[in-house]
């Protein structure tokens, strides 16, 4: 796209993300054109990072949404992020590394960097606590459903029998999680 006009001196553009254009040159010879040859980028921004908070051992599935996303290459919570999985233009989810005490969330595109002051805390998450199972026995051809009693329960994502894992896992609060036990192997 040519430009034939200098821009004033406190102009603005905008360029929608990513643009891809093609690259034409000149030359007494003729004139060459490489089609899609390069890609506009916008400056990244952050909107929100949900959950905003996880614990200090890190693994936190992390969704941030905001615009210009494209090409997220980078995310650092104090130390870099990993599996970023670039969702849309919009949504981008990342894993936490190991951290402590509250972070600055920057992320990097080709289209620049952006940074959310302390956008994310690492806290110490106490370790649950199993009082009691209800009921404690059931048939070897499984698909008891049970209640689990303790503490600190909230956030769980598997139940173990032995080697293997329970269906229908569901938090019901910070102290009770149901599940179905499946049969033994």
């Amino acid at each position: 796209m040519p430009n034939d006009l200098p821009l004033p001196p406190n102009a603005t553009i905008t360029i929608l993300t990513p643009q891809t254009e093609d690259i034409t040159i000149q030359t007494p010879g003729g004139s060459a054109t490489l089609d899609n040859a390069f890609t506009f980028y916008g400056q990244p921004t952050i909107t929100s990072i949900t959950p905003s908070t996880g614990p200090t051992t890190g693994g936190t599935l992390v969704t941030i949404r905001g615009t210009n996303l494209d090409g997220t290459s980078i995310i650092r919570f104090g130390a870099l992020g990993t599996n970023i999985t670039v969702i849309d233009s919009n949504t981008v989810t990342v894993v936490t590394p190991p951290g402590a005490g509250t972070k600055m969330v920057s992320l990097v595109t080709p289209g620049g960097f952006f940074q959310v002051p302390n956008g994310f805390s690492f806290q110490q998450v106490p370790a649950p606590r199993i009082t009691s199972i209800t009921p404690n026995v059931g048939k070897a051809s499984g698909e008891t459903q049970v209640i689990i009693n303790g503490e600190n329960l909230a956030g769980t994502t598997s139940v173990m029998i032995g080697s293997v894992e329970a269906k229908s896992v569901t938090v019901v609060d910070a102290n009770t999680i149901t599940a179905v036990i499946p049969g033994i192997q």
